[in-house]
């Protein structure tokens, strides 16, 4: 594979990497698909080859590894994927070069919702064992797998939610929101250079009947508990983004 000249963002350097921590259900399908559009070469870091014959923790040094290695040949504008912020160090260590980071966060109540909906459709490799361990959107809003998501992958290890939130607002060059989402990207526009027209979503749940839910007030209330720490830093950068903030 031969390295690539090409840079078809104005405000992206040679030597630097964009890379999109993509968290499940905060619109990053359809976000990292616009900027894929137009940060090229580009690369999506994916373990959907090795769902099932490895944990995910080998999985994604796996997906890693394939990543820095193809990185080395052929120098990626953009990178994206489900990884966590001890993956991205991982990922700025080694390449030894800018790293700029974005991220997209979500309403935990309506993230939550979503997730356990998206899991139990086809379009989830592992539906029918998720369908398995949780027949309700109850079970598993109770499940630790389900709680402080957003936190969980943007946090350090021992972190409190207000060093993680001060720290990713240093490091992070854009956090948007879903529910500012034209907002967002025309502040990733801005922020790298190309126009970036918001695209239909992607990756929307569908309506399948298996994954109907009824939510009562009482569940609402209980998953806005058990997702203090998201709840928190999502409200953060909301209101950072409302009142003319990207970082």
């Amino acid at each position: 594979m031969s390295r690539s000249p090409i840079r078809s963002a104005a405000n992206v350097a040679d030597d630097e990497l964009w890379l999109f921590v993509h968290i499940p259900k905060t619109a990053g399908s359809s976000f990292r698909n616009t900027l894929a559009q137009h940060l090229v070469p580009e690369h999506n870091i994916n373990i959907a080859g090795l769902r099932g014959t490895h944990s995910r923790a080998e999985a994604f040094r796996r997906a890693i590894d394939e990543f820095l290695a193809c990185d080395s040949e052929q120098r990626f504008v953009f990178a994206s994927g489900h990884i966590t912020m001890l993956e991205v160090v991982r990922i700025r260590e080694s390449l030894r070069r800018p790293v700029k980071l974005l991220t997209m966060l979500r309403d935990p109540v309506q993230r939550v919702i979503s997730d356990y909906r998206y899991q139990c459709t086809p379009a989830h490799d592992g539906h029918e064992a998720f369908r398995a361990a949780f027949p309700t959107l109850e079970s598993f809003v109770g499940s630790r797998r389900s709680q402080n998501k957003m936190f969980r992958y943007l946090a350090l290890p021992d972190e409190t939610v207000a060093a993680a939130t001060a720290r990713i607002a240093r490091e992070f060059s854009l956090v948007g929101v879903a529910e500012m989402y034209p907002l967002s990207i025309r502040l990733c526009s801005d922020l790298i250079g190309p126009e970036f027209t918001p695209k239909a979503r992607l990756n929307l749940t569908q309506n399948t009947g298996e994954n109907e839910v009824e939510v009562s007030d009482d569940l609402l209330d209980r998953i806005r508990r058990l997702n203090r720490k998201d709840e928190r830093l999502w409200a953060h950068f909301h209101e950072r983004l409302e009142t003319g903030h990207s970082g």
